[in-house]
């Protein structure tokens, strides 16, 4: 099998250029920023939330989120 890329290298080019559509801290950079106290309280306080709603240690939970830092805490 071959594959076979769906984006022309100029259009990729668009997309990575300085300001364009993907000229952002990726999550992994995000996340190396941050400081594990902030982010571990953050946790406590989600999981502290679910709680609340009911959800016990093994059940399931879906969840949708775009790439961002809070789809980590989940």
């Amino acid at each position: 099998m071959t594959l076979k890329p769906t984006l022309r290298p100029t259009r990729a080019a668009h997309y990575l250029h300085p300001g364009g559509p993907w000229d952002t801290a990726s999550l992994d950079a995000v996340l190396a920023e941050n400081t594990p106290g902030p982010e571990a309280e953050r946790v406590a306080s989600m999981a502290g939330g679910l709680r609340a709603r009911g959800v016990k240690r093994g059940d399931a939970v879906a969840w949708q989120l775009r790439n961002v830092e809070q789809a980590v805490l989940l």
